[in-house]
């Protein structure tokens, strides 16, 4: 038989607020015939007193819980930044630097493959339809030119190790990213450096003269 009160068919008073409700606000209890005895507002609020309770409870040693969690996040993002990490891919310990800037909650604010690897999987994909690819990066430059422009600029002003690689590949086309070394990048980056001071030097002198 249905789980109904005989004054009012349909419905039913609930144990928890004593309030008369339809049986629909009540759920349902091993059968299409049998509702539990208190309303769904009642089972819902009984729940959130509970949980509040038992967050109460374990409050000092969720506090533990979670500083432990924090201080071994701190340890191995240092780590990280002394020893570097190991590649998703290939599985080699490479410098945090090789691996691409990710956001997101990634610990490291890294991504999970390294620089080799990540060309690598560019390079297949090229082999296999090369009209594709070109087409999906000319369509990647073209939506977002004025940000792509920006970065760039804001490389040529910090003199990123990317904007160095550019510069040397782009002077030298059989000289390939991979195959320059720290050294190379380094003096190259102070050439450049030279050459701006220079240039707001001569800026300077002939401001000099045009105000005398």
């Amino acid at each position: 038989m249905a789980d109904v009160n005989d004054s009012a068919p349909g419905t039913k008073v609930c144990t928890g607020c004593a309030e008369r409700k339809p049986l629909e606000a009540f759920h349902l209890l091993g059968g299409p015939d049998r509702r539990r005895a208190r309303c769904r507002a009642c089972v819902s609020a009984y729940m959130r007193e509970r949980a509040a309770h038992i967050r109460e409870a374990n409050a000092p040693a969720l506090a533990a819980a979670a500083r432990l969690r924090l201080e071994a996040k701190a340890l191995e993002l240092e780590r990280r930044r002394l020893h570097g990490k190991a590649c998703g891919c290939c599985g080699v310990v490479r410098p945090l630097e090789n691996f691409e800037p990710r956001s997101g909650w990634r610990l490291d604010g890294r991504g999970s493959k390294c620089s080799d690897c990540r060309n690598a999987k560019k390079r297949r994909r090229y082999a296999r339809d090369p009209s594709s690819s070109i087409a999906r990066r000319r369509a990647y430059s073209q939506a977002h030119a004025d940000e792509l422009r920006m970065k760039w600029l804001q490389r040529s002003a910090d003199l990123a190790d990317s904007y160095i690689v550019k510069r040397l590949t782009d002077g030298s086309p059989g000289l390939r990213a991979k195959n320059i070394p720290r050294s190379l990048i380094e003096l190259k980056r102070e050439q450049l450096r030279l050459r701006r001071l220079a240039k707001e030097f001569k800026q300077a002198v002939s401001k000099a003269k045009e105000d005398q």
